[in-house]
């Protein structure tokens, strides 16, 4: 095999088809803005990318000619684009909604909501676009879900549908305390542990476990910033012995940083 033909099998395997799907199929799942705002941080775009910087370095030192110059050769981005479809058609419509929804609050700037904060500042929250449409997607997403453990014919499935309820609600939860909707963050919270803890008694997996320290996580936060420390400790300090029990070390931490802080203002 001569070094052309070498070179274009590269091209054509590695980057024409392999690193157009993997963008594709990346793009599809996540969307292009969500792609933008990870840069560097995706593993897969990135080394789809590496091999494209890879080709026309080898190009330019070897002195050897691209091979995609033709019209015939306009086939990759087809199979970029065929993997687009195929990720969207493949994603089901509550993740889709569920993504986006976490998506528009992620990149929603109202300030630091885990401080005191002006009247005016809490209303800008409230009305804020993005956490208005994220909402209504959070909403439908577990409307969706709820239908699906109607409908479901087994526990296992069930057991799934529920445990995208209760992280759905733990979001739900988290964008109120944005908005400074206390109440309604704690009540989310509240529903999201009560779940969970249901879930528990036909499926105490890893994944179950995982969901309901996060209602706990945010039935802690919610009710540190309503005054009631005492409530917020005895959640905390549960989320805290799953974490680490699942050694979930980032989650641990997490945990461990509010606990002290309560622990430590109430001597």
């Amino acid at each position: 095999m001569t070094g052309q033909q070498l070179f274009n099998l590269y091209s054509y395997v590695i980057v024409g088809f392999m690193g157009n799907a993997i963008i594709g199929w990346q793009l599809g799942k996540k969307g292009f803005l969500r792609i933008g705002l990870e840069g560097p941080r995706n593993r897969p775009v990135r080394l789809a990318l590496f091999g494209f910087i890879a080709m026309l370095v080898w190009a330019r030192v070897a002195k050897i000619s691209p091979p995609f110059q033709h019209l015939r050769d306009a086939w990759p981005p087809i199979v970029g684009v065929s993997a687009l479809a195929l990720a969207r058609a493949l994603t089901p419509r509550s993740q889709r909604l569920y993504d986006r929804a976490k998506f528009l609050m992620e990149t929603a700037n109202v300030g630091d909501w885990r401080t005191l904060r002006a009247e005016s500042d809490i209303l800008a929250a409230q009305n804020h676009p993005r956490l208005i449409e994220a909402e209504r997607l959070y909403v439908e997403s577990v409307a969706v879900q709820e239908r699906l453990i109607r409908e479901g014919k087994d526990l296992r499935t069930i057991a799934g549908h529920k445990r995208n309820v209760v992280i759905a609600q733990c979001q739900l939860s988290l964008l109120y305390m944005m908005q400074g909707r206390l109440a309604q963050a704690h009540q989310r919270a509240l529903t999201a542990v009560s779940s969970a803890d249901e879930l528990r008694e036909y499926d105490d997996g890893r994944e179950t476990q995982a969901s309901l320290s996060m209602a706990l996580f945010r039935a802690g936060q919610a009710e540190h910033l309503l005054g009631l420390d005492d409530a917020a400790v005895l959640h905390l300090e549960r989320a805290l012995k799953i974490d680490t029990n699942l050694g979930d070390l980032q989650g641990a931490e997490q945990t461990r940083q509010l606990l002290g802080y309560l622990t430590g203002a109430s001597r």
